[in-house]
């Protein structure tokens, strides 16, 4: 996965590309750094060009969720389609996150 960041008025808004996988273990953990380092008041993953999610992808979006409710910042995940918006849907994550179509 890639993903590029931007902090408009301490909303940081991070837009995925590619599969979602373990093996972006470090890049969560660096924007989970971001976040923690920095004054934000919302965060949102925007995934329209991710088209992969597994399992460990969506324990780190758990870890990121655990992360921004301990500071008290809102998260949403934005366009998910196809794969990741049927996973989000089984995982019940529209009870666990603010999702935007």
């Amino acid at each position: 996965m890639e993903y590029t960041a931007s902090n408009q008025n301490n909303a940081m808004k991070f837009a995925l590309k590619g599969q979602f996988t373990f093996a972006d273990n470090s890049k969560i953990r660096t924007i989970i750094e971001e976040v923690e380092n920095n004054k934000v008041g919302s965060v949102e993953f925007n995934f329209s060009d991710v088209d992969f999610i597994d399992s460990a992808g969506l324990g780190m979006l758990l870890l990121m969720r655990d992360v921004c409710q301990e500071k008290q910042i809102p998260i949403a995940l934005s366009n998910p389609h196809g794969q990741v918006e049927k996973i989000f849907i089984i995982s019940k994550f529209d009870q666990l996150f603010t999702i935007n179509k």
